[in-house]
Order: structure tokens, then C-alpha cells, then sequence
């Protein structure tokens, strides 16, 4: 594989200028929008020519039309490439773009002008039927390898492709037919076209140097076209037979590799058939090949006939446009006009002459001469003609890069120097002093302080030049320093989660400013703050109100350099305010971390509260008590008393009731300090528990429907202590179940558990068992008839069931409480019988601690 990279531009400036322009256009490609078969028909053919057959082999993007303002020569046509044509657009930036298809061809044509392999070929060809004796069309050759490769084995090729019957007899077979006029049939290439290369000149190989340079467009800094290098628009021209079917192929290929892109531009309608043509160039040619300027050089116009060559021919030209003939220009002689008829002697096949433009000082813009020629041949009548402008010349200018200065670390410094031209008449010549290349742009190593100067000339050589040369210069300053790194550390007194913000009043921030390399010499650098801090008002160095120095000096020997600044304590509001420090490196051999960034902000007041305030049953219970702290500036230091450790949530296990005080200060030491330690107590209570006593009462035995209360007694236990009641078997419900107190309604029994926890979680249990008799209901009477029936259940005032209960005492009242009976042992022995028939009352109080108050009537039989 071919290696190029050593032809490749390298700069190594510290200090880059970039020179910008504005274009009012620039080349355009576009391989998208139209087929092969279009490209041909609608864009290259002109006149007297009908195409058929159209067939095109290579990459899509490599082939397309072309437009838009540029210095090829030509406002639109059809293009080929070695890679995409999208490559051609300029500006010229680079020295070897490139695009690789990764194919390789065996088109023995490319083959037999190529020095090697043949890739990323274009081919496009097609069959045509001229309508006179003769077919042309016009082109531009370029590349990227201009001029690097000129004269060596890596040349990109192109070749256009001729077959068909000759009028000279026999037949051409593939017949090339791009070749410099004069040659004797030389192709145009690389080698044959160029700016020249001394020594040069052997055809072995084919290369020639100088010989045909006048046909060469050097693009170096070229605003409109990416390609390095290109021909002049060039002709190529075949003599055919009227009416007869003729084979072209239009070829280029990369050779070697596929690196190095190169292309071939074909103006538009300019393939074409005509017996005589007309040939317009332009002496300083280049991008103003069509443009005469006023007092600049020649157009000279070939008129060029490919048949009848034996016989005399008379032609008449029509000369048209906006420029007056004989007025605004001239064939050399002031008022002399272009001739209107040709006359060819028999054996001469061109007759030319050249025209001057006047410089009349009018500035009238751009006026066009029209030359043309109506001819009847075999196949018809074809038109030939030709298109000249004529404008005023602008002032010829010059731009140059930036004096500029670069480090020597001992080999010198490649770079390269740009000399931008504009206005005049292109092309222009450059002349550099100190041997460097006649080119817009050339590459130098310089190893001391030089001055460069350039002079630029343009193609205008009149008597008196209308525009004279210009010359500028370019001074690079080479500076013997040994190389410097320099970083920028800077870090804030407290640290911590702060460590990019400075508090007011507190504290500083330290900026350490690291060499590493050149010790063995003393620098100077200066140290830009900026930011929305005001070095000396915001900040300052050393005493209130004096800024940051702003110059950096490394003595000898010595490493780093450190700044110290503390912020002011201005009792603003302000919020965070930025400084930004960064180096200017007046010495380009210092390179550096060049930024660094902090802030400054007002401190906000510090809070402290506490948490695990705790009540603990055992000694020796680890327990976590909590200082939470905001504000201030962080970091926070923590003292606690009991032996707490110095942390923000420490772990303690006091063995008896501790109060602990902690006393929280923060990273801020200002005099005053704006932040004054705060301080918070905790208090850990240890409890010494007694042994729970739970008494839950004797055990009852009731009549159904009796209310019991049960009230448990609770003694010791660590307070406070919860009780609730649960019962194991019974069917009667508790009124409550947490109080030692509780009451039920007797209906079968059961027993009761009283249960007691106190704040330790110890557990205490007791029990009381509820016997409810059901045998012992006692039937109240309501009415009593005395001797009426004999029974003395309805006889006597008859509980029923009172048998079970001896010693019950009853006393009996009338309705105004007067008592009529007592019995102290009651036997249902009472009849009322003196008693008149009435509601009398009673009170039967039982032996087993019931007392049933209650009423009754006596009732006789009427």
C-alpha cells in the first residue's frame, strides 16, 4: 500500500488564525438526481450530435452534474470521479481527501496509460451519430495528487475513448483523444500537466516538467473547489464521418490504491458536431478563461476546420453581443474591428487572431461578444459559435496570516503560511522569499526568527500594469524555551462536601499553581479572574480589600506557587458568586490546565436538633442518640459529655439515668465567628423495676343475674404498667377489659384472669373464679289473700325459695313507711291478717348479702 502521509500538510503553531470569507456561491455537486442515460442526453450533448445506448459502470456517488460559482472554467455539466464527486466541493481545507470504493478494473484502456493497478474506476460511454465532419467537446482534468505526486509512479488516470469509422481511412479503436494540444497526441495527466518538477523531464515513465505548466491551475487555498490542482478548460477534438455511428468512453480510475481522489469536469452542451469551431482562449486563462479584462491581455479566437482542408473556404462570422466592435475592443489596433469573413487556403485548418479589450475607464459591468458561424455541410446546417465577456479589472489585494510565534523544542516548527489574493486577474504567481514554494500556501520548518515575504502578481501584464503586484509579510517569532506544563489546584481551607465553595467570613481557599517540567528556569505568567466575584471587593489577598495578584512568577527551581484569598463578609445577599481562574501563556511554550472554578457564598445560620430522648429497663442497653445539624459550613465537629463519641449519632449504654449534652461546631473560624457552636441535650433513662404483684380477688359464688365486680390489686412492676382482664371459661362478658376494676352480670360463671405488663414487658397473671348458683332464685310475691284459700303460698307473704337461704331478715312498711313487721330469721310466716286490704312494702335482706327491696298487695274475697 502507497503511503502519502508524509506529503500531508502539518502545522504545529501554538497560536492558529483562522481567515474568514464569505462566498457568494460556490461549486455544487449532485449525483442523485438524474439517471446516466439524462446526464448525457440532457447536460453534455450539444449541437449536431443524437446519442444512444447510454451505459455507465462505478460507484453511484461517482459520478453526477455539477454548478454553482467556481474557478474550473465552466457554470455547469457532467462530472466523473475516482470517488464521490460530493469531494469536489470546496473550499480547498485538506491535501488528500479522499473516497474508496474498495474495487478494483480491468478496462484494458485505463490499463494502457496507468502505472499500475486500476481502482474505483468511472466509466461512462455511449454511442453518438455526428450531423457534421468533425466532434468536440470540453473539459477539465483535476486532483488531489497536484502537486505532491507529479513524477511519481502514483497517477490517477482518465482517458476519453474514440471508436468508430476515421475519415483518414481505416477505423479508430478506442483512439484517445485527451491530449495536449502541440504534443503530438501526449495524454493529459499528472505527469504531462503540472507546474513542474526540477529534473524532470524524461518521457520514460511519462513525466514532463515545465514543458506544458501553461496549461496548469495550481488550487492551493482554493475558496470554491476541494481539489489541489487542475488543467485549464482543454478541448478534445476527432475528426468524423457525417452521419456515421461512432463509441466513446469517458474514464478515470485511481492507480495503486484508492487514496487521492481525482476528477474530470465536461461543460455542459458542449459535446458536439460542427464543421468549422470556433475556440475562444484567453491568455492568462485560468477561472477567467471567458473574461476579457479591460486592458489585460488577449483573446485570441481560433477558428478550426476538420474537412474540406484541400479546397478554399470562405466563412462569415456574425459578431454580436452588448460590447461594441471596434470600440470595446480590438484586434491590437485602436478602431480596428474584428473581421467578419474567413477566407481558408486550400491545406490550412485554423485561422485565428487575437482581440484586445479597451480600458476605456468607464465602469459600464460585464459586456458580452458573440461570435458565430451557420454552416451547410452533408448533414445539415450547424451552428457554431463562441461567448467572450469583457469587465472591469478590480484592485489586485493581498491577506497573509498573523505574525506568529511558536516553542523550539529543538527540531524547529513545521508550518504553513497562507497567502489569501483576490481581486485582479487570476491566475496569480507567488513569490516567496527564503526559497519556499511559488504557491499560495507553502510548507516550511523554521528553526529561527524569520520574516517571510510574499509578492503576488496576477495575469494582467499589460504595458502599464492596471494591477500592479502586492506584497505583504509574515514574521514567526522562534522562541528557544524549554516546554512548561502548568496546572491550577485549588482547595477551600475546610473541605469536605464544600470544597468548591468559599463562605463568607470563614475560612480560605488556597490556589496552588504546579509546574512540572523546566525547573531549571524561571517563568513569568499572568492570571486572569474572572467570574461574578470582584477580585479585592468579594475576595481578597492577605488584608481586606487587596486583590489576588495577578501575575504568577516561578523562580527558579521552585514547583508551585500558592495564592490564598478570603471572601468578605459583606452582609449582602447575594448568592453564589463565581471566580474563574485561568492562564494567559505570553510564552507559547508554557502549556497549562489553563481553568479552574469556585465560588463564594454567604454561610447560613447553624441549627441543632436532637433526637432518642429513651426510657431503658436494663443497664447496660446500647441505645443510639441523634444530633442533627443544617446550616453553617460543613465539616461539623461533634462533643458529647458522658463519653459519648465525637460522631453525629454515637451509641451509648449508660447504667443509670445520663443526661448527654452535645455541642456542635462547624468548619467556619472566622473572629467572630459568624457560626457559633450550638448545643442540645439528650436524656437516657434507666428504670430499676419491682417485682409485679397482681391480686386478682377471692372467688364469688352469685346467684344468676347478680352484678360482680372483680377488682384486681397491683402492686411493683416498672411503670407505667397496662392490665387487661381475659376470661378462660365463661360465657359472660367483661364491661371492661383494661382496668383492674370490671363488672359482669352472672349468668353461668367461670374464671377470670387478670393480666398485668409493665414498661419492662415483665407479665404477672391471677385468676378469680365466679360461681354462679342457679338454684338459688328466689320468687318475689305480688299479692296475698290471708285464710281465703288454705294455701299458704297465696295465704302468707311466701318467697319461694327462701328455704335455702336461713337468717334472711325482712322488714315490712305500709305506704307511709311505717313499719309493720321485722324477722331477723323470716320463715313465710307473715299473713297480714289485721291488716286492711292495701300495697304494703318490703326489704328481704338475704343471708347471702342480696337485698331485695320490693311491694305487694293484700287481697280478700268479696
Amino acid at each position: 500500500m502507497k503511503i502519502k502521509s508524509t506529503f500531508l500538510k502539518i502545522t504545529t503553531l501554538v497560536m492558529v488564525m483562522f481567515i474568514c470569507f464569505t462566498a457568494n456561491a460556490q461549486l455544487t455537486t449532485n449525483s442523485t438526481a438524474l439517471t446516466s442515460t439524462q446526464l448525457v442526453q440532457n447536460i453534455l450533448v450539444g449541437t449536431g450530435v443524437t446519442v444512444s445506448g447510454v451505459h455507465y459502470t462505478g460507484d453511484s456517488t461517482a459520478r453526477g452534474s455539477f454548478g454553482g460559482v467556481s474557478n474550473i472554467g465552466f457554470a455547469n455539466g457532467v462530472m466523473l470521479a475516482s470517488g464521490a464527486i460530493s469531494n469536489a466541493v470546496g473550499p480547498n481545507t485538506l491535501t488528500s481527501t479522499t473516497t474508496s470504493f474498495g474495487t478494483t478494473s480491468a478496462d484494458p484502456q485505463l490499463a494502457s496509460i496507468a502505472t499500475s493497478s486500476v481502482n474505483d474506476a468511472a466509466i461512462l460511454e455511449f454511442d453518438f451519430v455526428p450531423t457534421s465532419d468533425s466532434i468536440k467537446f470540453r473539459y477539465v482534468f483535476a486532483s488531489e495528487e497536484y502537486p505532491e505526486f507529479v513524477c511519481s509512479t502514483f497517477n490517477d488516470v482518465f482517458g476519453f475513448f474514440l471508436s468508430g469509422p476515421n475519415p483518414a481511412g481505416g477505423s479508430y479503436v478506442n483512439q484517445n483523444i485527451a491530449t495536449i494540444p502541440g504534443s503530438g497526441g501526449l495524454y493529459v495527466g499528472i505527469n504531462t500537466v503540472n507546474p513542474g518538477v526540477a529534473g524532470a523531464s524524461s518521457l520514460g515513465g511519462t513525466c514532463v516538467s515545465l514543458a506544458y505548466s501553461s496549461f496548469y491551475q495550481d488550487n492551493t487555498g482554493g475558496l470554491t473547489v476541494e481539489y489541489d490542482g487542475f488543467t485549464h478548460p482543454m478541448t478534445a477534438l476527432a475528426a468524423v464521418t457525417c452521419g456515421a455511428t461512432y463509441h466513446i468512453k469517458l474514464a478515470i480510475a485511481d492507480v495503486g490504491d484508492g487514496a487521492y481522489d481525482s476528477g474530470v469536469f465536461f461543460e455542459a452542451g458542449s459535446f458536439s458536431s460542427q464543421n468549422v469551431h470556433i475556440l475562444p482562449q484567453i491568455s492568462y486563462g485560468g477561472s477567467s478563461d471567458t473574461v476579457l479584462y479591460e486592458g489585460c491581455g488577449t483573446a485570441c479566437i481560433y477558428f478550426v476546420r476538420t474537412s474540406n482542408l484541400a479546397n478554399t473556404d470562405t466563412i462569415n462570422v456574425t459578431i454580436g453581443g452588448t460590447a461594441t466592435n471596434g470600440v470595446d475592443y480590438n484586434t491590437g489596433v485602436v478602431g480596428t474591428p474584428l473581421p467578419t469573413q474567413l477566407i481558408f487556403a486550400p491545406g490550412v485548418d485554423t485561422i485565428s487572431y487575437c482581440i484586445n479589450a479597451v480600458s476605456d475607464g468607464i465602469t459600464e459591468g460585464p459586456e458580452s461578444v458573440l461570435l458565430a458561424i451557420n454552416q451547410t455541410g452533408p448533414c445539415g446546417t450547424i451552428s457554431s459559435n463562441a461567448h467572450i465577456w469583457i469587465n472591469e479589472h478590480q484592485p489586485l489585494t493581498l491577506t497573509v496570516s498573523n505574525d506568529t510565534a511558536f516553542c523550539n523544542t529543538g527540531a524547529g516548527g513545521t508550518l504553513t503560511l497562507n497567502a489569501i489574493a483576490s481581486g485582479g486577474v487570476q491566475p496569480y504567481t507567488y513569490s516567496w522569499s527564503g526559497g519556499l514554494a511559488s504557491v499560495a500556501s507553502p510548507t516550511t520548518t523554521v528553526t529561527t526568527s524569520t520574516t517571510f515575504t510574499v509578492t503576488v502578481n496576477d495575469a494582467c501584464t499589460a504595458a502599464v500594469d492596471p494591477t500592479p503586484a502586492v506584497t505583504d509579510s509574515i514574521h514567526v517569532l522562534v522562541l528557544n524555551y524549554p516546554s512548561v506544563n502548568v496546572s491550577i489546584y485549588p482547595h477551600i481551607s475546610y473541605g469536605g462536601t464544600t470544597d468548591t465553595t468559599l463562605y463568607e467570613g470563614c475560612g480560605t481557599a488556597c490556589i496552588d499553581f504546579v509546574r512540572t517540567s523546566a525547573l531549571t528556569h524561571a517563568d513569568t505568567l499572568t492570571i486572569t479572574a474572572g467570574g461574578v466575584a470582584i477580585n479585592g471587593t468579594d475576595y481578597y489577598y492577605g488584608t481586606i480589600g487587596t486583590p489576588m495578584p495577578t501575575q504568577l512568577i516561578f523562580p527558579i527551581g521552585v514547583d508551585t506557587v500558592t495564592y490564598c484569598i478570603n471572601a468578605t463578609s459583606d452582609a449582602i445577599t447575594e448568592g453564589p458568586e463565581s471566580i474563574h481562574l485561568s492562564i494567559f501563556q505570553s510564552n507559547p511554550c508554557v502549556t497549562s490546565n489553563v481553568t479552574s472554578s469556585f465560588s463564594i457564598n454567604e454561610h447560613q445560620p447553624m441549627t441543632l436538633v436532637t433526637t432518642g430522648d429513651t426510657t431503658l429497663c436494663f443497664t447496660g442497653t446500647p441505645v443510639t442518640i441523634n444530633a442533627l445539624v443544617s446550616g453553617g459550613v460543613q465539616p461539623y465537629t461533634y462533643t458529647w459529655t458522658g463519653g459519648a463519641a465525637s460522631v453525629a449519632s454515637p451509641s451509648v449504654t449508660p447504667s443509670a439515668t445520663t443526661t448527654y449534652t452535645v455541642t456542635v461546631n462547624d468548619a467556619c473560624t472566622g473572629a467572630p465567628d459568624p457560626t457559633p457552636a450550638v448545643s442540645d441535650t439528650v436524656t437516657v433513662k434507666v428504670i430499676t423495676a419491682n417485682t409485679i404483684g397482681v391480686n386478682a380477688g377471692n372467688d364469688v359464688t352469685v346467684c344468676p343475674g347478680d352484678l360482680v365486680n372483680l377488682n384486681a390489686l397491683i402492686t411493683g412492676g416498672a411503670s407505667p404498667v397496662t392490665t387487661f382482664w381475659t376470661w378462660g371459661i365463661s360465657n359472660d362478658s367483661l364491661n371492661t377489659h383494661t382496668n383492674p376494676v370490671a363488672h359482669l352480670t352472672g349468668t353461668v360463671g367461670g374464671t377470670y384472669i387478670m393480666t398485668v405488663r409493665d414498661f419492662c414487658n415483665n407479665l404477672k397473671s391471677d385468676t378469680v373464679k365466679v360461681t354462679v348458683e342457679l338454684s338459688c332464685a328466689i320468687n318475689i310475691p305480688n299479692v296475698i289473700t290471708p285464710g281465703a284459700s288454705g294455701n299458704p303460698k297465696n295465704d302468707f307473704l311466701f318467697f319461694d325459695g327462701l328455704e335455702k337461704f336461713p337468717g334472711s331478715k325482712i322488714e315490712i312498711y305500709n305506704r307511709w313507711g311505717k313499719s309493720l313487721y321485722t324477722s331477723d330469721n323470716y320463715q313465710n310466716d307473715w299473713n297480714g291478717s289485721k291488716y286492711s286490704d292495701g300495697t304494703y312494702y318490703f326489704i328481704l335482706t338475704v343471708n347471702d348479702g342480696r337485698t331485695i327491696p320490693g311491694f305487694f298487695q293484700i287481697m280478700r274475697p268479696q
